[in-house]
């Protein structure tokens, strides 16, 4: 298939989820192609704005995909050809929802800074033009564009890249944005407490609200130039605020601060923004799955509770019935019997059945290996935890990963 071919049906896969325009730029930054009907207005955007020398430097120094954006949320992601010399972008897209108002006046701010690239023909519609088109742009969050650019990474080149592998370019400074509003601060709050209600009653249907939430909130707002530290403490606060929303709907204080410390830690060994949301996101759900389990079973006692929840701790470690009976002050015998006659099913099973949700939730929520997920979850290897998912949920690891994103499983 060739170049063309691929791009046009990479152009079709993006349409199915929104409206994501496509261009090809020759090396002084020419359109040659492009998807988008407004196609001078959004090239002035990306062309004419005091951040495309960041970009011309970021492609010189030899990055293979770059996403590209500024403070008001305006998102681009650039794929070069080193071939032929031409760019592949995809954009614009927003990474945050906003309000009317606030695009009048980043439409004055591009204009600003854009009208002495541009001349005068457009000096008294430029601001209102910007407000209207980018109404319609999609919102779309910075994971998801991620994906997308990694996809248009493989159409170009044919090649795979994680997307950690994305080199990230957010320009600050070009487009000064004033303090949120109150409005925009209470939006935020609401928010975060329906995220954290979901945590307390360990509601299941929690998906969509976290999707929305993305697109509401920017994080804590420290001021310097660290992107990644930003991220690292927006991450972590909240995670500290899951953690608390866990006790209050029934976890234990132990149980909850050792989930909670485990993914902290997680996020500040992070060496890219684009891991981060995957983590939170997996603390997230994790959190909502063992509230959900606890409040469904309240007959357990204290220390068969403690004995599952040592297991779900440990998951990734051989664990022996020896091991938990010395955990939890009983024998052996003892314990097999008290944990089947409240759980309904034995220690055996019982670990098989946590290690399988582990691992759904991880086949879900991150990009991990199937190889780098089974070590993680205590198999022997790729083989042996396909061999026993398989068994368990009905589909192999890859298989069940692509149902779960709504894509078309290719192979194994």
């Amino acid at each position: 298939m060739e170049l063309y071919q691929r791009m046009e049906l990479f152009q079709g896969m993006i349409n199915c989820k929104y409206v994501l325009f496509c261009w090809e730029y020759d090396a002084q930054w020419q359109v040659l192609k492009s998807s988008c009907p407004e196609q001078r207005f959004y090239d002035v955007l990306l062309t004419k704005n005091d951040y495309m020398p960041k970009i011309r430097e970021s492609l010189e120094n030899g990055c293979r995909a770059l996403l590209a954006g500024a403070d008001a949320g305006i998102l681009w992601g650039i794929v070069p050809d080193w071939q032929s010399g031409h760019f592949y972008v995809i954009g614009p897209a927003m990474s945050v929802e906003c309000s009317r108002k606030e695009l009048n006046d980043l439409g004055q701010e591009i204009y600003e800074t854009a009208l002495r690239r541009i001349g005068h023909e457009w000096a008294s519609t430029y601001p209102r033009m910007v407000a209207e088109h980018l109404q319609v742009l999609p919102t779309v969050p910075i994971t998801e564009f991620c994906k997308d650019l990694a996809m248009l990474y493989y159409c170009v080149t044919l090649e795979e890249i994680h997307t950690s592998d994305v080199t990230y370019q957010i320009m600050q400074g070009t487009i000064h944005s004033e303090k949120d509003s109150p409005r925009d601060r209470y939006r935020t709050w609401m928010a975060e407490q329906t995220l954290l209600g979901m945590v307390r009653n360990g509601d299941m249907n929690y998906k969509s609200a976290l999707d929305q939430a993305t697109t509401i909130s920017k994080g804590v707002p420290i001021q310097g130039n660290g992107h990644l530290r930003q991220a690292k403490i927006s991450g972590q606060t909240f995670v500290s605020l899951c953690t608390r929303a866990a006790i209050e709907g029934g976890l234990t204080p132990e149980l909850a601060y050792t989930v909670g410390d485990s993914y902290i830690q997680q996020i500040e060994n992070c060496r890219h923004l684009s891991e981060i949301p995957h983590i939170t996101h997996t603390m997230y759900e994790e959190f909502i799955r063992r509230v959900h389990n606890q409040r469904r079973s309240p007959g357990i006692s204290r220390k068969i509770q403690d004995c599952m929840d040592y297991i779900e701790n440990h998951i990734g470690e051989k664990l022996t019935i020896a091991e938990l009976a010395a955990h939890a002050g009983y024998s052996e015998s003892s314990l097999s019997h008290k944990f089947k006659q409240e759980t309904g099913i034995s220690i055996n099973a019982y670990i098989k059945s946590v290690r399988m949700a582990r691992a759904r939730l991880l086949l879900e929520t991150t990009e991990d290996s199937v190889q780098d997920i089974a070590v993680r979850l205590g198999f022997y290897g790729r083989s042996h935890m396909a061999r026993v998912f398989q068994q368990f949920v009905g589909a192999g690891p890859a298989e069940y990963r692509a149902k779960s994103r709504g894509q078309h499983h290719i192979e194994e």
